[in-house]
């Protein structure tokens, strides 16, 4: 389990650098009469309010409506980097309390720990198609 746990670790670092480095949430989706855009606050402007577009979809011209999928913008504005961010730390706590039972529990006692290694390949088959996932570790 400790390769596991240090695999697991990587992956979460790795979320963590491209959440980062993306646009500060919360981002969110608008419509006006020209485009449905994908927006978030700006880093280039001191004023929070001030929104730049991530992604827009422009109706088409013929007939003034949109023909894009704005699904795919409600599904991306729904998992900004703020949240993204949160759900690290959250499963790094599940690894943190895993190490510290790990390390307390009686050998007689394995109950709680092999419900942790239960929860840890859940939480690392979200990166299965990534470099290094053992098919061992699936739940």
């Amino acid at each position: 389990m400790d390769e596991l746990v240090q695999w697991l670790r990587a992956q979460l670092e790795e979320d963590e650098r491209i959440a980062q480095a993306a646009s500060p949430g919360p981002w969110s989706t608008k419509w006006n009469a020209q485009e449905y855009a994908l927006v978030a606050p700006s880093r280039n402007y001191p004023i929070a309010e001030w929104t730049y577009a991530v992604a827009t979809c422009e109706p088409e011209a013929s007939t003034q409506r949109a023909e894009c999928d704005t699904a795919d913008a409600d599904f991306i504005a729904q998992y900004d980097p703020a949240r993204v961010l949160a759900e690290i730390g959250a499963k790094r706590e599940l690894l943190r309390r895993y190490e510290h039972l790990k390390h307390d529990v009686m050998p007689d006692d394995l109950t709680g720990v092999w419900a942790f290694e239960v929860v840890l390949r859940a939480h690392a088959v979200v990166y299965a198609a990534r470099p290094g996932y053992k098919e061992s570790w699936r739940p």
